[in-house]
């Protein structure tokens, strides 16, 4: 199953990507002409650790 990915950019136009299809998530954050992805990771991975990182912050 895909879908739409979430981006969340800022003035500078720095981005973070993240998009799931069938092998698990996608994480891409682009800075300037840098890029990085990881991926994929799976899916309860990710909630539990933005989970964690919300609960922390």
């Amino acid at each position: 199953m895909m879908i739409d990915p979430l981006e969340l950019s800022d003035r500078d136009h720095d981005a973070l990507t993240m998009h799931h299809d069938g092998s698990g998530v996608w994480v891409t954050c682009t800075s300037g002409d840098q890029e990085v992805t990881i991926g994929p990771v799976a899916r309860d991975a990710i909630s539990e650790w933005l989970a964690a990182g919300i609960t922390i912050a």
